[in-house]
């Protein structure tokens, strides 16, 4: 019952439990997108068994708090096992949809249409689990710390301009894979998929 609470609610709830939607706090897998069935079980069955163990005779959850404290990201035994990080939820009040649509015409308006692309992809060359990562770290990246989101954004934008053979631009991280997203939105439209 112990373990099932916390990976239950952490699997329906998005990364949560009620203590954690409480204190704004969320499960998310490493490369930032959400905790599936899996992960939270396996780091729930690892805060039974091996977090809550004591060392030397102090009491529970000694090897959890030592792996916090020897952790740069504060992550216990069953966090590197899983591949999962607790995050803060942003405290900042998310934009409306006026808001959004409002910034999006801006933007639109730019000069972005009369200038070319800094480089161009083949959309069909991206495989439905890339732009599932991609953009899933777009639509949270604002939730997470800069360390971990500048991290994740280095290592998406990598991993793709080497696939995609995007030759060396400047632009960083993020702007590259805005980029790549709004090429591949825009090629699948007009194909007709709808991806």
């Amino acid at each position: 019952i112990y373990t099932a609470y916390f990976a239950v609610f952490e699997t329906i709830w998005s990364g949560q439990t009620p203590g954690k939607r409480l204190f704004q706090l969320r499960v998310i897998r490493e490369d930032g997108r959400p905790i599936r069935l899996y992960e939270a079980l396996l780091r729930n069955l690892l805060r039974t068994f091996v977090d809550a163990m004591p060392i030397l005779g102090v009491p529970l959850y000694s090897v959890g708090i030592l792996s916090i404290f020897l952790s740069s990201r504060s992550k216990r035994v069953g966090d590197y096992v899983a591949g999962t990080v607790v995050i803060r939820e942003s405290q900042s009040k998310a934009p409306t949809l006026d808001e959004v649509l409002s910034f999006a015409r801006t933007e639109a308006n730019r000069d972005w249409g009369k200038r070319e692309a800094p480089f161009t992809i083949d959309p069909k060359s991206i495989t439905p689990a890339d732009v599932e990562a991609l953009r899933g770290f777009l639509r949270r990246r604002y939730d997470l710390p800069e360390t971990i989101r500048a991290s994740l954004a280095n290592r998406i934008a990598s991993s793709l301009a080497y696939r995609l053979s995007i030759p060396a631009v400047q632009l960083g991280a993020e702007q590259l894979l805005e980029e790549i997203d709004r090429q591949t939105r825009a090629r699948r439209r007009y194909d007709g998929d709808g991806m």
